[in-house]
């Protein structure tokens, strides 16, 4: 059973091991299992925090390998691009929402509307980075080790 796990190398990478599902012309689709570090323990029946989830992830082909469907891999994807997308993802939106909750209240006066007003600031720029999937997506990409 492949299994989730972050190393770091001379190319400071983020490496998954991976099942491959299909095969097509321009890309692999592979599957890894995101384990989170409790899902592991013998007391996840008693905490409800364990999570486990399957994550299916579109691989460059390298014509160079032959790999087929059921394969087990290790993919990888830089790790600036990995930080990147956790800077897109979860530090600007935060720091969207904070910086507009004190901008607001410091002109509303108002604690109700400057939090309703911080957090549909977050509706704008999600739909803006889902107008840019595309081009993001373009950007990251795995390969097979």
């Amino acid at each position: 059973m492949p299994h989730y796990f972050i190393t770091m190398t001379k190319q400071d990478t983020i490496e998954h091991d991976a099942v491959i599902k299909a095969v097509f012309d321009d890309y692999y689709e592979a599957e890894i299992l995101q384990i989170a570090s409790c899902a592991s323990c013998q007391l996840k029946k008693l905490c409800s925090v364990s999570d486990m989830a399957q994550k299916t992830i579109i691989v460059q082909k390298d014509n160079q390998k032959n790999i087929k469907t059921g394969d087990n891999v290790v993919i990888y994807l830089a790790q600036s691009k990995g930080l990147k997308a956790v800077f897109l993802g979860y530090v600007l939106p935060l720091i969207l929402v904070i910086s507009s909750l004190f901008i607001t209240f410091e002109i509303i006066k108002n604690e109700l509307i400057s939090g309703i007003i911080s957090i549909v600031i977050l509706f704008p720029y999600y739909l803006i980075l889902y107008l840019l999937r595309n081009k993001i997506e373009n950007e990251y990409k795995f390969f097979i080790k």
